[in-house]
């Protein structure tokens, strides 16, 4: 049992994954942008379309990517909302009836509400950002279209998400895997009936002159805590779920999920997915380990991969 992956990339999941990362800014604690790129997006904003934004509560982006997966002319921004700004309500519910249980009685509302959104969000923001930003992403898409010639599907979405796995479970036809900048480090990850969306931080983006990655940064610092190195200890001997990590470790259920998105995020370890955005258990992911070590003398000793000069 297998599912179909499609690579895909188009500025238009940039510009969802950036105006979701600005409204839902409190709960990115770990947001590699940090808030000076918030607050100089904010200054950014006129003062009536910033008032919209502190009350918003845009909560369909996983139903926007199902529409842009589906959508013929997402090569730009305005192409794309033309073409949103033309479906009907009919036409909406015609292509996420296939994927989503329940949908909304207001589509006319939500659609007219979401092309505003985006089109302001565009014109204040996303259209100034760099040309390079959408390059290195589909850069990073082009190499896992290539990465997936020869690896399982599952495998191309261990490598690219550093650790997430999605597993092949009955009725899940297709798996859309997306790379993001904005939401960097965080994956998103939205399971539609037989489909899934899986917006992963690209890692293209990651290099900084003579600094260590944020890949590096994020091994080394998961390794220096005694109850993680205790978790990882833990699942080295079996698969774990949450609750027996929780019952072995013995902290409160939020510090044990923060343990395990800082480990999973550094790629030591897999969060295995089964048809849910939440994870059902936890493995140990040996090739972590052997990239840190990659990482590390890279690092240390640049002129190793330079000739040896």
């Amino acid at each position: 049992m297998t599912y179909n992956l499609i690579v895909d990339s188009s500025p238009v999941y940039e510009l969802v994954t950036s105006f979701y990362t600005f409204i839902h800014w409190k709960q990115m604690k770990h947001a590699r942008l940090g808030s000076e790129w918030r607050d100089q997006v904010a200054r950014g904003l006129s003062h009536s379309f910033a008032q919209e934004l502190s009350d918003e509560r845009w909560e369909v982006l996983h139903r926007i990517n199902l529409l842009v997966s589906l959508c013929p002319q997402k090569d730009s921004v305005p192409s794309f909302l033309d073409w949103l700004a033309a479906q009907s309500p009919g036409d909406i519910y015609e292509r996420l009836a296939p994927w989503v249980d329940s949908i909304p009685g207001n589509l006319e509302e939500i659609r007219d509400r979401s092309v505003y959104l985006l089109s302001e969000w565009n014109r204040h923001y996303f259209q100034t950002v760099d040309s390079s930003l959408i390059e290195g992403l589909h850069q990073d898409a082009s190499e896992k279209r290539q990465m997936a010639d020869t690896l399982p599907a599952w495998e191309v979405v261990d490598r690219a998400t550093n650790g997430m796995v999605i597993e092949p479970v009955s009725g899940l036809q297709t798996v859309y895997l997306i790379p993001q900048y904005h939401c960097h480090p965080y994956a998103i990850i939205d399971f539609h009936r037989s489909v899934c969306t899986c917006l992963y931080p690209s890692r293209l983006l990651d290099e900084r002159l003579n600094q260590p990655s944020w890949t590096l940064q994020d091994a080394t610092q998961a390794l220096a805590d005694d109850k993680r190195l205790k978790i990882l200890r833990l699942i080295a001997r079996q698969p774990c779920s949450f609750s027996d990590i929780q019952q072995n470790i013995g902290l409160a259920k939020s510090t044990v999920n923060h343990h395990l998105s800082l480990l999973r995020r550094a790629g030591m370890i897999h969060a295995h997915y089964a048809g849910h955005s939440t994870a059902q258990r936890y493995s140990l992911r040996p090739h972590g380990f052997e990239t840190l070590q990659q990482l590390l003398q890279s690092f240390i000793f640049p002129s190793n991969q330079e000739g040896g000069q």
